[in-house]
């Protein structure tokens, strides 16, 4: 052993040093009152640099232990206790920030939620979890997982996720005028949901639920929304299955809005038509001849005929009715029974300019029939956009999906009928927009940026538009934009990836949710096809080769990717 002795201002003690293979006994420890003296009078740290070949560089206990609590390897290890006993051992950031760890952590422990841990790697965790953000990692745990928030990564556990995912935004708790986030987002295959979506929709659906409210839905669309080729346009297309999974957890808010478009003066003359329209309530009933109108109002549509005594008759369910007709311009009166009551009579606007006219009627809870018959002189008009039936709890769908219809159909912000100003627009607000248009304009090949445009103008009216009476949107509208499966509709044009791009700018603009079964569907008909999700328009329902239409199975596919998000 070699020994010298230097003097220091601060402490008078002997520094030993030890040969190669040597070290200190018992009494010769270096304390850390000598330490920090030595770091006073060097005014560096102390550094020992050994052989690779030494043991521990330091090691650290109390007088008490009889093991060590730390050791530092010469290879950079930094150990906690022997591996024979679990050393009382606490790291923490003696600051306001957390412990950042570059690299993996794997532990057989528990993260703890006072930890603040950072990680830029994995965290695989034999236990609990909870305040932990891993910046490119995955958390993996088989205990419970609770704010553990992952910027780029996944989370897993054979426990409950209560917060797992990207981070949560918050905001001062004195500021009423937004809502707290609620959940967190999702970035996953298909998914685009950011962090606060759904704190208007949410609010509403738990009043539905509790018996105090109503929550609506407005969903926008072409012929796959309307329900093309589900066995039952009303049960089983994807949003009449959304329909009955909302009303069975929150409530029956009735059946929502029946289109003029469900008739077969819109779907035409096939074996399609002449299934949906045997089953009860799928399709209107006309009496005389009615022609298809303009693109406008509620459902972009409407049919009219000019003869006196001609009928059209809807079914819908709800203690409040509501017929939506285009008023004025010259158009009659005409008179409405319920369940083949007496008839009412109902005046026309009488405006100089047509308008859509809004006529309320009270009824008994349950499902009625509602006949609306020209009572008017020959050659003058009765045009009829179509029915409601609501309750005034639970949450009601409207479904305004329109065969044929592209995203212009519903981008009119004209005052007195612009559709983007009645399917979920401030003249017939919805608390959840589900907007589906794309397919037909990809199979017209119309340019991104018009789709886009049409998509902008629409979504302006939703959330920032005024209606006719001077009554304005207060933004107060959570919107969910569904990209379907676009299959073989657009090999022509290969447009669907362009609106694709854009609908994912739009949602991040309009904070608005984002579902694509393109990628869901793996980008291919073939893979559907084996899955029978593909419709058949002889046998609707049923497995076909239809290119963008879909089955039963299909329509159940496409509501089971979106009711997580709904339901969240």
């Amino acid at each position: 052993m070699i020994q010298y002795s230097r003097a220091d201002a601060y402490v008078d003690e002997t520094l030993n040093t030890f040969a190669d293979g040597q070290g200190p006994t018992g009494d010769e420890l270096l304390t850390v009152d000598l330490a920090d003296a030595l770091y006073q009078r060097q005014g560096k740290a102390i550094v020992l640099a050994l052989t690779a070949d030494q043991a521990a560089a330091i090691g650290v206990k109390l007088d008490s232990d009889a093991a060590l609590r730390v050791t530092i390897t010469p290879d950079g290890k930094l150990l906690l206790g022997d591996g024979t006993a679990v050393p009382d051992v606490t790291i923490r950031w003696g600051g306001a920030q957390t412990l950042s760890i570059e690299g993996a952590v794997h532990t057989t422990g528990v993260i703890g939620s006072d930890s603040g841990l950072d990680i830029t790697g994995d965290a695989d965790v034999s236990g609990d979890v909870s305040s932990a953000s891993v910046h490119t990692g995955t958390v993996t745990a088989t205990g419970d997982v609770a704010s553990a928030s992952v910027h780029t990564g996944t989370v897993t556990a054979t426990g409950a996720v209560t917060s797992g995912g990207q981070p949560v935004l918050t905001q001062s708790s004195g500021d009423a005028r937004y809502v707290q986030p609620a959940a967190l987002p999702r970035m996953d295959l298909g998914y685009y949901v950011p962090a606060g979506w759904g704190q208007f929709w949410r609010p509403k659906r738990a009043a539905a639920q509790a018996g105090t409210g109503k929550a609506v839905v407005a969903c926008v669309g072409s012929s796959s929304t309307q329900g093309l080729y589900s066995s039952n346009l009303v049960s089983t297309s994807f949003v009449g299955r959304l329909t009955t999974a909302l009303q069975t957890a929150y409530g029956d808010g009735g059946s929502g809005f029946f289109s003029s478009g469900r008739s077969s003066q819109f779907l035409g003359a096939a074996a399609s038509t002449t299934a949906w329209g045997a089953i009860t309530g799928n399709l209107v009933t006309a009496v005389g001849t009615w022609n298809i109108g303009n693109p406008y109002g509620p459902g972009a549509n409407y049919l009219y005929n000019a003869t006196n005594g001609n009928s059209i008759t809807f079914q819908v369910r709800g203690s409040t009715i509501r017929v939506y007709t285009l008023g004025g311009g010259g158009r009659v009166n005409w008179t409405y029974s319920i369940d083949s009551g007496t008839a009412v009579a109902v005046n026309d606007s009488g405006l100089s300019t047509g308008t859509i006219q809004v006529t309320t009627i009270a009824a008994s809870a349950g499902t009625h029939t509602v006949k609306i018959t020209h009572n008017g002189t020959n050659g003058n008009f009765l045009s009829v956009c179509g029915v409601t039936g609501e309750n005034s709890t639970g949450v009601v769908v409207n479904n305004y999906g329109l065969s044929g219809a592209g995203s212009g159909t519903y981008a009119d912000t004209t005052p007195e009928y612009g559709t983007a100003l009645w399917n979920g627009g401030p003249e017939y607000p919805a608390d959840l927009v589900i907007y589906a248009l794309g397919a037909n304009d990809a199979l017209a090949g119309l340019a991104g940026d018009s789709w886009a445009t049409n998509l902008r103008n629409y979504l302006q009216q939703v959330k920032d538009g005024t209606t006719l009476g001077g009554t304005k949107a207060l933004g107060n509208t959570d919107v969910l934009i569904l990209m379907q499966h676009i299959g073989a509709y657009d090999l022509a044009t290969y447009k669907w990836q362009d609106y694709i791009a854009r609908a994912r700018g739009i949602a991040e603009s309009y904070g608005a949710a984002l579902v694509n079964m393109w990628p869901l569907g793996r980008n291919s008909w073939n893979y559907w096809n084996t899955l029978g999700y593909w419709g058949n328009s002889a046998v609707v329902g049923t497995a076909g080769t239809d290119t963008v239409h879909m089955s039963d199975a299909g329509h159940a596919a496409t509501a089971n990717a979106l009711l997580p998000v709904i339901t969240a």
